[in-house]
């Protein structure tokens, strides 16, 4: 399910792949809306040396409003572009998106806070990283239109949107109330609003120390790119519009899913918490390999902890060569900790060592059987 491209293209298609691939929806703790989260914890702040910096205020109109009323993208884009260290102001701003170039380095104060304008608009991003090199993002603080969202269509509304860039950094993030995903990750060029003819690989993402909350369509996307990181990430309450993954790791097309690293990694109320979705990679003439390893996973009040999505098995399919690794995986009022399907055998090698299912306050660990009663499988296969 590449984002907005298939928007408008089969996408009764797309709908009734979605239906075959994604497990259905029934009572699940996603009725709750704003569900009490465990993984309250606050995100760190970074602290930073100003000197050399360039503040928005300085761009911004006189007679400046402080409460986030009026829209200052215009300003603000101005400064990025003319400017490649920059403080965002102590107050909250209302934007409709802005987009750093390359070589930049963004820090959000205490009080800072983008604030998406309310839109009808399918697709948007509050922050787009595209077709850039060696941006570093500190305390982000982000706040989309969900709740305001003013059309019904659509599911591409992210917080940060990383597509055909390398050498990013994201540190000490806060992102809120998006009509799509918290974060975007993908290596498609479809969707660039600069750069548009970017040849850079999607390379070298490091996300560290991340709260999301009350997204529509996932916490987390990641569709494709080559050195991924997201660690110590608490995201809660994803909602709206499936898969409702804490984190999706779906390919796609020419995408590449090499060396991403999932660590102490907390998700609360969402349908499933890792959605793994490796169809696009099946067809013989587009042979993958995929190298995932995820350690200390929480999923709590969930449909299922883990989902590895099937696919149609075709004569030309090819099985998927590669490794998904979990290690230290603990569930708690989750449906199905692990789930699959029929075509799981076309899937790279997987391995869960370390688990432990909580259910009704019982705890379960580590034992083979207990491991097969709890996976929805249909492929008959063996660990």
């Amino acid at each position: 399910m590449e984002e907005f491209q298939q928007k408008k293209l089969k996408r009764s298609n797309l709908i009734l792949i979605m239906c075959l691939f994604i497990p259905v929806l029934g009572y699940s703790q996603l009725q709750k809306k704003g569900l009490k989260t465990p993984f309250e914890s606050p995100v760190a702040f970074s602290t930073f040396n100003s000197e050399g910096f360039y503040k928005i205020e300085e761009f911004l109109p006189k007679g400046y409003v402080k409460n986030a009323s009026v829209d200052y993208t215009s300003y603000i884009q101005n400064c990025l572009d003319n400017n490649k260290k920059i403080i965002l102001p102590d107050f909250p701003v209302l934007i409709t998106g802005i987009y750093p170039p390359s070589n930049s380095i963004i820090y959000f104060q205490k009080n800072s806070k983008l604030v998406l304008e309310p839109t009808s608009k399918e697709t948007y991003h509050i922050i787009g990283l595209h077709g850039v090199e060696n941006v570093k993002i500190y305390n982000a603080n982000l706040y989309g239109d969900r709740d305001q969202h003013k059309g019904t269509k659509g599911e591409w509304g992210f917080g940060i949107d990383i597509r055909k860039s390398s050498n990013i950094i994201i540190e000490n993030s806060h992102i809120e109330n998006t009509w799509g995903d918290g974060i975007n990750i993908t290596e498609s060029s479809i969707g660039l609003v600069i750069n548009k003819k970017s040849n850079i690989n999607t390379n070298n993402i490091s996300i560290n120390n991340i709260y999301i909350n009350n997204v529509r369509r996932n916490g987390i996307s990641i569709t494709g790119g080559t050195n991924v990181s997201v660690t110590n990430a608490n995201i809660n309450n994803v909602y709206g519009t499936m898969p409702q993954s804490g984190i999706d790791i779906e390919g796609y097309g020419n995408s590449t899913l090499k060396n991403i690293l999932l660590n102490n990694i907390n998700i609360n109320n969402a349908h499933i918490g890792i959605d793994f979705h490796l169809a696009a990679f099946s067809k013989k003439d587009n042979e993958k390999s995929v190298d995932v390893t995820i350690n200390k996973l929480k999923v709590y009040n969930s449909n299922y902890g883990v989902y590895i999505a099937g696919f149609k098995d075709q004569k030309n399919s090819w099985k998927i060569t590669g490794s998904f690794s979990l290690s230290n995986f603990e569930t708690n009022n989750v449906t199905k900790p692990f789930g699959k399907v029929k075509t799981f055998n076309k899937y790279p090698k997987v391995t869960i060592s370390n688990y432990n299912f909580i259910k009704q306050g019982k705890s379960f660990r580590n034992n083979e059987k207990l491991l097969l009663e709890n996976v929805q499988d249909i492929s008959g296969l063996k660990y």
